[in-house]
């Protein structure tokens, strides 16, 4: 029998608040760097961009030729200045002890145009993976919106184009293809890219096989099949009673991963490019025919989360691949997307939290990047004060990968969970571990409910427990879920029911008032292979499955 441990440990006194605004040494590089050219620009004169990084020695990374440094692990900002057709690159130690010129470079001044390219000065950054290096700066190969066994269709506006036998402009024609007419790409297809800058899909159209040209130096000819219609409005949420109902609403295709899937408060449904579409697709679920739109980055993403609190809901934060941290705003009236960039840890994140209130976010993966060198950087959960752009706490204690955490409500609780079998809960006024819950599978997913006075945990066996946050800690059984590892959990936004995916694709839910008793969950069949993760809609009433094979379905109440 499955067992569980509660350890509780003491809480200490908060430590002060941090101060707000922008990191201040951006001004000390400003200041090198007028200095540098003789001139006397402000920060509304340049273009410029800045990240946290964690410097390996003290030359801040950019030792001049024959400089002896000493090994060091500095936290500071790197910050990139462009005048002139030049970019300008400083180095700035957090404490703002040492600032550092680490060279310039002509900007590449090519003829593509970054639209929606966050985070990225170089044209070259957005030459599809999927291809070779491109063969010169003018042909950077266009991203991929396709994938193995996506349907397509002809963009409107372009007119007709050609279906050939061989992945060539020379190669022969098999068919022309009309505006809007629709055909399905090959099965797990990779792209052919050539010398003259093409990106080529084997298609199969109206019974007959070939290759299309995805497009040419930003300009795309074909496109994914958008769904049809908008999601129904005025559905009850899900509950135990409704989800044996839920109807298939929806299904969005193109190159995207089924890592994560995150819908704002506001009705934006963000999923992640996978290699060769690395970024964001944002679609507007209000009208799915609508083209989503696509910011691209220079890194895959692995995580993401739209913000939940008060005014939070343009905020996204995403975790990428290369251990680094994004926070990006999406109102219409920001002029800067991406408001931070943290070089938080040496390998994906693997997950990620954005409080509520109180500014703050949470993230792990690999070997946290912590201002002190320890062993237990390992598997390490960072907190950042995102206003100040400090690194607060350094969690310690897990052994292996952190797959989850959540903020509590009121922002005043970190709750993480590991492959180690253990479940912690962290006090965010001093960063002290206040819980332990073991068990004896490794635990996969967790949630607050929306007052914060319970706390579900799924498991790689299947199992759920709800926590019990009121008067203290308390556990209730361990039920038997899912078939397959529980891969994702959300309440419903009144707190009612709990919602659950599994590898053994499923989707299952609880009543809140059940969570803590021997009820049976309801279960609900998908028809997909697996569940990666789940988002539910902000009413409640639509859930959004990714799924294998560059797929998302949205399933909704009747």
């Amino acid at each position: 029998m499955r067992f569980l441990r509660v350890m509780l440990f003491l809480m200490l006194m908060a430590l002060p608040s941090a101060a707000q605004g922008a990191p201040d040494a951006i001004n000390d590089a400003l200041a090198a760097f007028n200095q540098q050219l003789g001139l006397n620009l402000t920060l509304n004169d340049v273009y410029w961009t800045w990240e946290q990084q964690t410097f390996l020695d003290s030359a801040l990374d950019c030792a001049s030729t024959g400089e002896i440094t000493s090994q060091a692990s500095i936290i500071g900002y790197v910050f990139k200045f462009t005048w002139s057709n030049e970019i300008y690159e400083y180095h700035v130690a957090s404490d703002r002890s040492l600032t550092v010129f680490c060279g310039n470079k002509a900007d590449s001044g090519t003829a593509i145009e970054l639209v929606d390219a966050v985070g990225i000065d170089d044209p070259l950054e957005l030459s599809n993976r999927l291809c070779p290096p491109p063969p010169a700066v003018d042909k950077v190969y266009i991203r991929s919106r396709l994938a193995g066994s996506v349907s397509g269709r002809i963009s409107l506006g372009g007119g007709a184009i050609n279906l050939r036998d061989t992945p060539s402009t020379s190669g022969g024609i098999v068919a022309q293809m009309p505006e809007l007419s629709a055909f399905t790409v090959a099965e797990r297809a990779a792209p052919s890219c050539d010398a003259e800058g093409y990106v080529w899909w084997p298609v199969s159209f109206d019974g007959l096989n070939g290759y299309v040209a995805e497009g040419l130096a930003g300009e795309y000819f074909i496109e994914p099949l958008p769904p049809i219609g908008v999601l129904p409005v005025g559905r009850a949420p899900i509950s135990p009673t409704n989800l044996a109902t839920l109807v298939s609403a929806a299904e969005l295709q193109g190159n995207f991963q089924s890592a994560a899937a995150t819908w704002s408060k506001s009705g934006r449904l963000a999923v992640l490019g996978d290699i060769g579409a690395e970024g964001v697709w944002i679609y507007d679920t209000g009208n799915l025919s609508l083209a989503p739109r696509q910011y691209q980055t220079n890194v895959r993403m692995s995580r993401a989360v739209f913000g939940m609190g008060e005014g939070q809901a343009d905020l996204l934060l995403l975790g990428s691949s290369e251990g680094t941290l994004h926070l990006w705003d999406l109102s219409p009236e920001s002029r800067l997307i991406e408001r931070l960039v943290l070089n938080g840890h040496d390998s994906a994140i693997t997950a990620l939290a954005l409080a509520p209130v109180g500014g703050r976010i949470a993230s792990s993966g690999g070997i946290a990047f912590a201002a002190t060198l320890d062993a237990g950087n390992q598997y390490a959960v960072l907190v950042w004060d995102v206003n100040s752009v400090q690194q607060l706490f350094a969690l310690r204690g897990h052994t292996e990968v952190v797959t989850a955490m959540a903020f509590s409500p009121d922002g005043m609780t970190l709750a993480t969970a590991s492959l180690d079998k253990s479940v912690r809960l962290w006090d965010m006024a001093n960063g002290q571990q206040i819980a332990r819950i073991d068990a004896n599978a490794g635990a996969t997913a967790l949630m607050f409910n929306p007052n914060g006075s319970t706390l579900a945990v799924g498991y790689e066996d299947g199992s759920t427990l709800a926590l019990s946050l009121i008067g203290g800690i308390s556990a209730g059984p361990l039920l038997a879920t899912h078939n397959g590892g529980v891969t994702a959990l959300a309440f419903t936004p009144d707190g009612g029911t709990l919602v659950s995916a599994g590898l053994d694709a499923s989707l299952a839910a609880r009543s809140a008032a059940s969570l803590l008793n021997n009820e049976a969950a309801s279960r609900f069949a998908l028809p997909l292979d697996g569940a990666d993760a789940l988002a539910l809609s902000p009413d409640g009433s639509a859930v959004a499955i990714p799924l294998r094979f560059s797929k998302l379905r949205v399933f909704t109440t009747p």
